[in-house]
C-alpha cells in the first residue's frame, strides 16, 4: 500500500491538486478505494469456515490492519494518536 500511495503521488507531480469530490479529498478517496476492495459480509458459518481453512486474515482485518500502519492515511483523515485506526509508530509494521 505504501508503494501504491507513492506511485499515486508521483503521478500527480506538476499537476494541480485534484478537487474534493463528495466531501472527500483525493488522498481520502485513494484510501477509501483500497478499503472498498476488501468490503464484504460473512454469515457466521462462512466466517468460521474461512478462519479455519484460509491462512489469510479476513477482509476486515486486511483493510483495517493495513491502513492502521500508514501515516499518510492518518494524515488524510486527521487521525490522532490514540484513535482506533492509529497504531503507535513503534508498533507499526513497515515492509518496504
Amino acid at each position: 500500500m505504501g508503494i501504491a500511495y507513492k506511485a499515486y503521488k508521483r503521478s500527480l507531480r506538476g499537476q494541480a491538486a485534484p478537487p474534493a469530490i463528495d466531501g472527500y479529498t483525493a488522498d481520502q478517496r485513494f484510501f477509501l478505494a483500497f478499503a472498498r476492495v476488501w468490503g464484504s459480509q460473512y454469515r457466521p458459518e462462512a466466517l468460521r469456515m474461512q478462519l479455519q481453512t484460509n491462512p489469510h486474515p479476513v477482509a476486515r482485518f486486511r483493510a483495517n490492519g493495513t491502513l492502521m500502519n500508514i501515516p499518510e492515511f492518518h494524515a488524510a483523515f486527521g487521525c490522532k494518536a490514540g484513535d482506533a485506526m492509529v497504531r503507535p509508530p513503534e508498533k507499526q509494521c513497515k515492509l518496504w
